[in-house]
């Protein structure tokens, strides 16, 4: 029976492993940590450009309501997000392929070291 145990990334090990999908699964875990942080923001900023491209009008008017008011729960708007774009995970899933695609032209620019 394969092992249950957490990787980095905290996914299972049969799971889809992030560092994996975007190509860079060789590097040393002290790296892995500082591209966390910018790889998710990057990704963050891909699918939120993607998601607001998906709404309507209407959506983005109710959206914007209910952000500004100070008692509306954040899971509140994630439902509401869900449900006005069924689509979302398809959005996730497209917005880290793209982030692979420009790491990996990014990667491939890089000088490699002797």
């Amino acid at each position: 029976m394969a092992s249950k145990r957490k990787s980095l990334s905290g996914l299972n090990q049969n799971q889809p492993n992030i560092f994996g999908l975007l190509g860079f699964s060789d590097i040393p875990v002290e790296h892995k940590f500082q591209l966390v942080s910018g790889i998710g923001s990057w990704i963050h900023s891909e699918f939120l450009l993607r998601v607001v491209q998906s709404l309507t009008k209407e959506h983005i008017e109710e959206l914007a309501r209910m952000a500004e008011e100070s008692d509306t729960d954040e899971d509140v708007l994630t439902r509401y997000l869900q449900s006005a774009v069924p689509n979302l995970n398809d959005l996730l899933h497209e917005s880290v392929m793209a982030t692979r695609a420009n790491l990996s032209i990014q990667k491939n620019l890089m000088p490699t070291t002797v």
